[in-house]
């Protein structure tokens, strides 16, 4: 076999392969759904209706507008907290400062609480027995996202 015989195959096989790789990657991409997010688990699961959707999506958006107040006052608070490491008279404001974390920490669960109660009030009877099983995974729908980093892996 000479030279050129073999550089013809080993191109023709190269073409092959990338031919290949390049078929797989392509009908990845049609076989992929797109991940749904809570709120869409809820309108499908509970077969809200286009009222239902529209109060509920104003609900979501008061509800996200609280939260992130919340978040904010729990953020800085924590910050408060973590300045305390260099300072000398620390243990009377660690114990004040972890206090009002943990208050606000209880608005936050009561916020979300109250949140899910005003979502139950928009379910018509056929949908309560709907609620009450979904009710039984809020915890995985709206819980940390474990094995997501948010910020990126940690060292």
């Amino acid at each position: 076999m000479n030279k050129n015989k073999f550089y013809v195959i080993v191109i023709l096989g190269l073409l092959v392969c990338n031919g290949v790789l390049i078929f797989f990657m392509t009908q990845g991409e049609h076989n992929r759904k797109p991940p749904h997010s809570p709120k869409e688990i809820i309108i499908n699961r509970l077969d809200f209706d286009e009222v239902q959707v529209k109060k509920y999506l104003e609900l979501v958006s008061v509800h996200r507008e609280a939260t992130n107040d919340l978040m904010k006052e729990i953020r800085a608070e924590r910050g408060s907290l973590y300045k305390l490491l260099i300072d000398a008279n620390k243990s009377a404001k660690v114990d004040s400062i972890a206090r009002n974390i943990g208050h606000l920490q209880q608005e936050l669960e009561r916020l979300n609480f109250n949140h899910f109660q005003d979502v139950q009030a928009l379910c018509n009877a056929e949908q309560l027995k709907s609620f009450e099983d979904l009710s039984r995974e809020f915890t995985e729908l709206f819980g940390d996202k474990k094995g997501k980093p948010k910020r990126g892996p940690k060292r």
